[in-house]
């Protein structure tokens, strides 16, 4: 069957995995294509929607409305696909006939198939999958609830997400290319990883691996306390599912690649809590300061969480710090210019920002689809160390931390002169955002630590490097 997604007007692995649309509940709104760029979606009830004549009514009318399928999809294996040309004939003369349930024989097997509670069931298992279809006008009726045979969408959705994190994220970074309220409160919305389970290793191996490339550091300087794997029970969790399934199936549909990636969210411990359970309730720009590429949600790449590190807040006991991993739906990128004030796409062509478009640094997700187009993954615990925090590694272990360490900006070199340097090789928008955060330096509002790294972010360790070398 060939993988389907609905259309999306405009607005987080090998990017194979979503070529299917993703759409497990893709199916949160309907989608009215009355032009190549527009999309409308039904809200229909499906199986175990409710009881009763007032619901039976319900199905009923939304059965009727519907206008002429062109196209059926069936939900299997965490994707939306198209029905075979003989399957789709054959659906479609008995829905055209006003057939709300009929039999019907493919591949070998028969099954029974309900539009009105929009599910396909196989006579011989009882097993059954969720149906959706779009209409001659455009319309695209899915269900509210998706329901497939659980072992194999589980065990299809966790293969790929280890295969894609591998191969994706973890082989591509090595090409040129408050403890106290943090997880009894994730308790039903994150599940504990073991540390022999594969997930946890390649989780874990991609958050160190991408912490000692940026900053140096050994296992020693950086320890990986625990991994929890998300989980979206309820009702809410449920929505955020399928609100960002359906959003992938669009992006797919109107952009030709969902281009979605995984990426790196650091904050407190209870508001990663809070993105855990509830979903974002603001973006994270103010936090960059003038280092913000624009007025939306910034994530770094899988290959450099050291960029959201920064953002991350010590927990109450034992100073653990937490990091989310969150899939993000990027569609259509455009360059958004450090200090820029910018609050959405710039036009209909883009969907998402990017620092820079060949070898970014930070994913930008606007505040209107950043509950639609990212999906907290995993969450990372972490604890860092240095000589000052008591780790006492000795004089030698320190001294070979530092050789190892990156060219960091020397004590004795200033920051006017080097800052007077490096602007004349940055664009204007640059500039005036490093002088902003250096004034924000000079008078207490911003360590120097950070205030290194929004360097480093805003210019680069390679210009930075090749600056330093030129001025000292």
């Amino acid at each position: 069957m060939e993988a389907v997604s609905p259309r999306l007007s405009n607005s987080s692995t090998t990017d194979e995995e979503f070529s299917s649309g993703g759409g497990a509940n893709a199916a949160n709104n309907a989608v009215e294509l009355s032009s190549p760029r527009s999309c409308s979606v039904e809200l229909l009830p499906a199986v175990g929607g409710g009881s009763g004549d007032r619901t039976v009514v319900q199905y009923f009318n939304n059965f009727k409305k519907s206008g002429v399928p062109c196209r059926f999809l069936l939900f299997e294996q965490n994707a939306w696909v198209d029905f075979p040309k003989l399957v789709f004939d054959e659906l479609s003369a008995g829905f055209v006939a006003g057939k709300a349930v009929f039999e019907l024989s493919a591949d070998g097997r028969c099954y029974l198939f309900d539009f009105l509670r929009m599910v396909r069931i196989d006579t011989s298992t009882e097993a059954a999958n969720s149906i959706a279809w779009i209409d001659v006008d455009g319309r695209c009726f899915f269900p509210r609830t998706v329901v497939a045979p659980e072992e194999s969408y589980h065990q299809c959705y966790r293969q790929r997400e280890m295969e894609e994190l591998e191969i994706g994220n973890i082989d591509k970074s090595f090409s040129d290319e408050s403890s106290g309220l943090a997880w009894p409160r994730f308790s039903g919305g994150a599940e504990m990883l073991g540390e022999g389970e594969r997930l946890y290793r390649v989780v874990r191996k991609l958050f160190l691996n991408g912490m000692r490339r940026a900053c140096g550091s050994s296992d020693a300087d950086v320890a990986v306390m625990s991994v929890h794997k998300c989980s979206y029970p309820g009702l809410s969790g449920r929505s955020r599912l399928k609100a960002f399934q359906m959003m992938m199936a669009m992006a797919k549909e109107a952009r030709g690649d969902a281009n979605v990636k995984f990426g790196w969210y650091g904050a407190s411990a209870s508001n990663v809590a809070d993105v855990v359970e509830h979903g974002f309730g603001k973006t994270n720009s103010g936090e960059l300061g003038f280092g913000a590429h624009g007025l939306g949600v910034h994530l770094s790449p899988p290959q450099h969480p050291h960029g959201s590190s920064v953002l991350c807040r010590e927990g109450a006991e034992g100073g653990e710090k937490y990091m989310v991993l969150c899939r993000v739906v990027m569609g259509n990128m455009e360059r958004v210019e450090a200090g820029s004030l910018q609050r959405h796409p710039s036009s209909d062509e883009f969907d998402s920002g990017v620092d820079d478009l060949d070898n970014p640094k930070w994913y930008v997700v606007w505040s209107t689809g950043m509950n639609t187009r990212i999906l907290p993954e995993y969450v990372v615990s972490f604890r860092t160390y240095n000589q000052a925090q008591g780790t006492r590694r000795g004089a030698a272990a320190a001294a070979t931390a530092t050789r190892r360490a990156p060219p960091p900006v020397r004590t004795w070199l200033s920051f006017p002169k080097l800052l007077k340097e490096i602007e004349k090789s940055l664009p204007s928008p640059k500039t005036r955002a490093l002088e902003r955060l250096y004034n924000q330096h000079k008078v207490g509002k911003m360590s120097k630590d950070i205030f290194i790294r929004y360097i480093r972010s805003i210019v680069g360790d390679k210009l930075l490097a090749s600056t330093i070398r030129r001025i000292r």
